[in-house]
């Protein structure tokens, strides 16, 4: 509702005894029977946190998820070990960046890092050349398939979060996600 009347969570509480207009409220219920029908809040706002950082999400990406966050913090201790080796700068490969969660929480730790990004889904990087801009990011955008047009070069650190859900085995996904949520994100085969 917040969203929809471009007003804070503060003032719905505040200004809760303002008439909405007819028009206002067939938005809202149109948005809460594709919440009903279960559509992730965030594909209808537009907007997902990951990290203490505010992504641009649609239809195209994988919504993140706060255990990916395991995946940054891992990666930033590995970044650490190579720093403490003499290591500098650290040159990271993401294979399957999505909106570029993973890369841009990254380099919000660490600006030294040279980070390239790679994904096999068109819609994915224009959502994360969206983020890389709205974040002043310098991370790099491949459309690549794996490592097919990464070109030769030097990584420090491969990082993916890859699709893992099976299609025969192993599938045990709730029916909202796979109804909304990309299936080239979702599904590794059979």
């Amino acid at each position: 509702m917040a969203f929809l009347l471009k007003k804070s969570r503060l003032d719905l509480v505040r200004d809760g005894d303002h008439e909405v207009t007819t028009g206002k409220m067939a938005e809202i219920q149109a948005a809460w029977l594709k919440i009903l029908d279960g559509c992730p809040p965030a594909y209808l706002t537009h907007e997902r946190e990951f990290y203490g950082i505010s992504f641009y999400v649609d239809e195209n990406v994988l919504l993140p998820r706060p255990e990916t966050e395991l995946l940054v913090d891992h990666t930033l201790n590995a970044i650490n070990s190579l720093y403490l080796a003499g290591i500098k700068p650290v040159n990271i490969l993401e294979i399957g960046t999505g909106c570029g969660a993973i890369s841009l929480a990254l380099e919000k730790k660490d600006t030294g890092l040279a980070i390239t990004a790679t994904d096999v889904s068109e819609g994915a990087l224009e959502v994360a050349a969206k983020n890389v801009k709205k974040n002043s990011s310098k991370v790099k955008l491949i459309k690549s398939d794996l490592l097919e047009n990464v070109q030769d070069g030097h990584f420090d650190i491969l990082v993916a979060n890859l699709p893992y859900i099976g299609k025969l085995k192993n599938n045990f996904i709730s029916r909202n996600v796979e109804k909304y949520e990309p299936s080239v994100a979702l599904f590794g085969g059979d």
